[in-house]
């Protein structure tokens, strides 16, 4: 594998990596839902007090994936420049496709578009007859928690990573 080109083993280690991200992404924030219309994007009607509860509101699973997936990011990425036993194209795999089907961009589209249309989610925390609505701000919540937390997460994986592997001597395979 070269720096500037991918063979075909190399894309396929990309999709493999990518289809085991999405299997872990989507058992993650799926398993335990009941079935939902997420893609349905009519807007409700109701009309009525807005009381935010934001524990309800957020997909806290969503965002811990896409936090985890930044922080593993943030390790692969300087093991990417550094030499490693890990094979380069192994490292590839993980950061391109795992991370990046992980941490998808689309998801957290879709899930803030649900709450700009004033859409639960999901909301196993309430009790039958609890009146909760998301509303915008839930929305920029959830988007400034995501990416905040994700840039934060990234920086943190990046900066450990120098630290251990300039501090330990390491093997030059790769």
């Amino acid at each position: 594998m070269s720096r500037r080109r991918f063979d075909r083993a190399d894309l396929a280690v990309i999709a493999a990596g990518g289809l085991a991200g999405a299997m872990v992404r989507w058992l993650v924030t799926r398993t335990g839902e009941p079935a939902a219309d997420w893609f349905e994007y009519a807007p409700t009607t109701s009309v009525g007090a807005v009381r935010l509860d934001v524990g309800a509101l957020i997909p806290e699973r969503t965002l811990v994936v896409n936090v985890v997936g930044c922080l593993l990011l943030g390790v692969l990425t300087v093991l990417l420049t550094k030499p490693s036993p890990v094979p380069r194209r192994a490292l590839v795999g993980a950061a391109t496709g795992f991370c990046g089907s992980l941490t998808t961009f689309s998801g957290l589209a879709v899930e803030v578009a649900l709450l700009l249309r004033n859409r639960a989610l999901s909301a196993p925390a309430l009790t039958p007859g609890t009146q909760v609505e998301p509303t915008w701000g839930t929305a920029l919540l959830y988007l400034a928690l995501t990416l905040i937390g994700g840039f934060s997460a990234f920086t943190a994986g990046r900066i450990a990573t120098q630290s251990i592997t300039s501090a330990s001597p390491t093997s030059t395979t790769g």
